[in-house]
C-alpha cells in the first residue's frame, strides 16, 4: 500500500513539473512550430549526366522574431545545410570525401518575420550525379535557435538524363543548317 501511495506522489510531482514547464513555454513565447521553412526546387531542365547540377533553396521566416540565415559556403555549396539524396531504389548517396574542406565564405544574415532568402547551390559538387536516373533530394538545417530540432525541406525528384539523350544539349539556341 505504501509503495502505491509513493508512486502516486511521484506521478503527481511529475505532472506538476510538466505543467510548470508547459506554462513556462507558453509564457515566454516558445512554440512547437519551426521558426522558418525550407523549400527546394530543381533546375528547370533535366540534369545531364556529368554536368553541373544545381538546386534552389528558399528559407522563409515563419516566426514572429528575426531568425538567422547564415551560410558557410565552399564554392557554390552551403555547408550549413545537410543534404539527403537517394536513388530511385532508395539507396542513399554518400557525399564526396573531399566535400568538406575549408570554407571559403561565411556570411551572416537575419530574416525579419515573413522575409525569405533564395540561394542556388551546386549539388553535383557534393555528390556524384553522373549516373542517369531519378533521385530524391531533401535538405535540412539546424533549428533557430540551435536548440530546435533540424528543419527539413520538401522532397523533390531530380531527373538525370544520359549525356547523349536527344535534346539534352539543346540550349534553346537557333540551329544553323550550313546554308
Amino acid at each position: 500500500m505504501k509503495l502505491g501511495l509513493l508512486r502516486l506522489r511521484q506521478v503527481r510531482r511529475l505532472l506538476l513539473v510538466c505543467l510548470v514547464v508547459g506554462l513556462w513555454e507558453v509564457a515566454y513565447g516558445q512554440s512547437a512550430s519551426p521558426s522558418y521553412s525550407l523549400t527546394i526546387q530543381e533546375q528547370e531542365k533535366p540534369a545531364v549526366a556529368g554536368s553541373e547540377v544545381y538546386i534552389t533553396v528558399t528559407q522563409t521566416n515563419t516566426s514572429k522574431a528575426d531568425v538567422g540565415c547564415d551560410s558557410m559556403s565552399r564554392g557554390s555549396t552551403d555547408l550549413a545545410l545537410r543534404y539527403y539524396i537517394k536513388r530511385e531504389d532508395g539507396t542513399p548517396l554518400t557525399q564526396r570525401a573531399n566535400a568538406y574542406g575549408y570554407m571559403t565564405d561565411i556570411s551572416q544574415c537575419q530574416l525579419s518575420p515573413g522575409e525569405s532568402i533564395t540561394r542556388r547551390y551546386l549539388l553535383s559538387w557534393l555528390f556524384d550525379l553522373s549516373v542517369p536516373g531519378k533521385y530524391s533530394v531533401q535538405v535540412a538545417r539546424h533549428g533557430e535557435p540551435y536548440t530546435e530540432p533540424q528543419i527539413m525541406s520538401n522532397v523533390i525528384t531530380l531527373v538525370v538524363v544520359p549525356a547523349q539523350a536527344p535534346g539534352a544539349e539543346d540550349k534553346g539556341e537557333p540551329k544553323h543548317t550550313g546554308k
